[in-house]
């Protein structure tokens, strides 16, 4: 019997944390005093053991404005990768500023006791060129179910409006053979 709590405990917490829509908005400045964050490129990757929940999304701001590239990376396999005009980086720097994701800076932690859960490596370039990388296999930071609920609200919204639709994807693949 003991066998079967484990994998049923880490199912509920994936989805606890991966459910869309499921944490707050981002706290505004006055609630959490942290100041937001100047991002020149931000990249995200989740991987989970449901393959909806593996996905990474990358935002680079270049002169001609900001380049998306977002992947669903086995269900589905929907791709994008293309400029877009929208104020995202911005978003991301307010959210990012918020939870003070700058005190991630270096958090590498892997729980090793827990088989089947959850990934995530995070990597933002600042304005100022300062750098800020975390990594972790079943272990998060501080305020990592917000930060990773407000992502990945961002990715959905972004592979909604700029990703074709799965009903496309398949009919390119029918055509094509």
């Amino acid at each position: 019997m003991k066998t079967h709590i484990v994998p049923v405990l880490c199912a509920g917490l994936i989805l606890l944390l991966c459910s869309c829509g499921a944490g707050p908005d981002a706290p505004t400045q006055a609630e959490t005093g942290g100041e937001p964050l100047e991002i020149t490129s931000f990249y995200f990757s989740h991987t989970a053991s449901s393959t909806d929940g593996c996905w990474c999304l990358q935002l680079t701001l270049e002169e001609s404005g900001t380049h998306l590239h977002a992947e669903e990376l086995f269900s589905g396999g929907r791709i994008v990768d293309t400029m877009i005009e929208d104020d995202v980086l911005e978003q991301l720097g307010e959210v990012m500023g918020a939870y003070h994701v700058d005190r991630w800076d270096g958090f590498d932690k892997k729980n090793k006791h827990v088989m089947d859960g959850s990934n995530f490596h995070l990597s933002i370039t600042l304005a100022d060129e300062s750098t800020i990388s975390a990594h972790g296999s079943n272990s998060f930071p501080e305020n990592y179910s917000d930060v990773l609920s407000a992502i990945l609200n961002l990715y959905y919204e972004l592979m909604e409006q700029y990703a074709p639709s799965e009903d496309a994807l398949q009919t390119e693949g029918s055509e094509a053979q």
